[in-house]
């Protein structure tokens, strides 16, 4: 069976055209139906780090966002046996799961950097994060952004940081700064006031705005269980390759804090950065990652920088 006659006989759509849009481990697809709607298509063939049940999490939890945020987002459709998942094989007999996503217009927001906008993205994340301390705590298959995670990370990024030739010393201090990570995420906690879903891959590609200023975040691939602080941090890394980073910054925070209060302070923001650093590092140098690891090394290797600069 074909994508096409999956889709229309999976969501009763009649299909007018098509056009692959990312083939990595993931294949991604725009579709366009005979009204002239605009539909995401996801074939999910990763199969070690996407299970059936968090694939259904994942969408369970977009669901819950359509009816508590304002801002647009990839929205899963369910078929006609009214499940989000559906399945296509292919020419070998593999069958993967599928999704069939409400299309999301605009482009990234790093073409579009105003006052207005840093403040826009402030308020779009604070939104997510309230959803967020409202949600059933029961989606048990997303991944967990705690002091474990860390430490099955570090292993990664330590094997990481020997390829790139770092020497005993420079290791020694990658080590500290993870433990200090690890020390201060267990010293601030669990509670659902910091910590539920995430996105944890909010850069600048991953948040749209549209032709009427309205913005929407895609890619909600590395959902999963982390503290708020993450997702900041993620965003703050983007403002800081722009010139004015430090003024971005605070119309971000001005942002948030019109929808949801939190205490910004100079310590949470290193650790968290920290953090971020070690997601993107462990990332870069994982084993499975290998086109990864070629194309983004100078990257890897600044993650590791900033890692080991935490004393």
């Amino acid at each position: 069976m074909n994508l096409l006659t999956a889709i229309s006989q999976q969501y009763k759509l009649n299909l007018e055209s098509w056009e692959l849009l990312q083939e990595t481990d993931d294949l991604v697809y725009k579709i366009i139906d005979n009204c002239q709607q605009h539909y995401t298509v996801k074939i999910h063939r990763e199969k070690l780090s996407r299970t059936n049940d968090k694939l259904l999490d994942l969408c369970n939890w977009l669901y819950f966002l359509s009816g508590t945020v304002t801002f647009n987002f990839p929205l899963p459709l369910r078929n006609v046996n009214d499940s989000f998942q559906s399945q296509i094989e292919d020419e070998s007999g593999i069958i993967y799961d599928f999704v069939v996503y409400r299309w999301v217009n605009g482009e990234p927001i790093s073409k579009h950097m105003n006052q207005q906008n840093n403040q826009k993205i402030g308020a779009l994340m604070a939104q997510l994060h309230n959803a967020s301390s409202q949600y059933d705590r029961n989606a048990t298959t997303l991944a967990r952004y705690d002091e474990r995670w860390l430490r099955d990370c570090s292993s990664i990024i330590l094997n990481g940081a020997k390829t790139v030739g770092y020497t005993k010393q420079q290791l020694n201090k990658v080590k500290h700064g993870l433990a200090e990570i690890e020390k201060y995420l267990i010293g601030i906690g669990y509670e659902t006031i910091n910590f539920g879903i995430i996105h944890s891959d909010l850069h600048f590609n991953n948040i749209l705005i549209d032709s009427a200023g309205n913005l929407a975040i895609i890619d909600f691939d590395e959902a999963g269980f982390g503290h708020y602080w993450l997702d900041i941090a993620v965003t703050f890394d983007e403002f800081y390759d722009y010139d004015k980073a430090d003024t971005m910054i605070e119309q971000f925070i001005d942002g948030y804090k019109t929808v949801r209060n939190i205490k910004f302070d100079s310590k949470t923001i290193v650790m968290f950065r920290g953090l971020s650093a070690t997601f993107y590092a462990s990332w870069v140098f994982s084993p499975k990652n290998n086109w990864v690891t070629a194309t983004k090394l100078d990257y890897g290797k600044d993650a590791l920088e900033r890692i080991q600069s935490i004393i």
